[in-house]
């Protein structure tokens, strides 16, 4: 187990600006590893970016005909 935290450690070193306190790859106790979902991220402070195309819905679900 101690392999998937050095692993996790690493990788907010390279994603993260702050990798303690992290932002987009967080920890659910005694679930795992998650990404935060694009809200979090906007409420977070990260409206500035232009392409906020994660808050307009870029990722909604394809219509059923789609499938």
């Amino acid at each position: 187990m101690e392999y998937l935290r050095t692993f996790v450690r690493q990788l907010r070193k390279k994603i993260e600006d702050d990798p303690s306190n992290p932002l987009y790859l967080l920890t659910d106790v005694y679930v795992g590893y998650r990404f935060a979902d694009a809200q979090m991220f906007l409420d977070a402070g990260g409206a500035e970016r232009e392409d906020a195309s994660l808050a307009s819905g870029a990722f909604e679900e394809a219509p059923e005909e789609a499938r």
